[in-house]
């Protein structure tokens, strides 16, 4: 797992981690399944070691997305590293987009 995956890695620890304006929570329901995805988005990157490789890195980010179908739950989640600043409204939108 990558050191931002281990950031972001305890469920628990994320709100704890993160201010409420770095956070957002959608529900789309459609087709006989509902999607939900958790955003999530810091510029505390300072103890990445490996930042400077990134140019221009303000941000990271972490994406859960569960699909509820029927009886059957997925989920997914994905780690970002980002030139945006610190916008969990703007950041939900450029991973929605990608």
């Amino acid at each position: 797992m990558t050191k931002v995956g281990k950031y972001f890695e305890d469920p628990k620890d994320r709100r704890t981690k993160l201010k409420k304006k770095n956070y957002k929570k959608t529900i789309e329901k459609q087709n006989g399944q509902a999607e939900i995805r958790e955003y999530y988005q810091t510029d505390k990157i300072k103890w990445m070691s490996t930042r400077d490789r990134w140019n221009g890195i303000k941000t990271i980010g972490c994406v859960v997305k569960t699909i509820n179908r029927e009886e059957k739950t997925v989920t997914e989640t994905r780690y970002y590293i980002s030139s945006l600043k610190p916008d969990i409204e703007l950041f939900s939108k450029a991973v929605r987009q990608h």
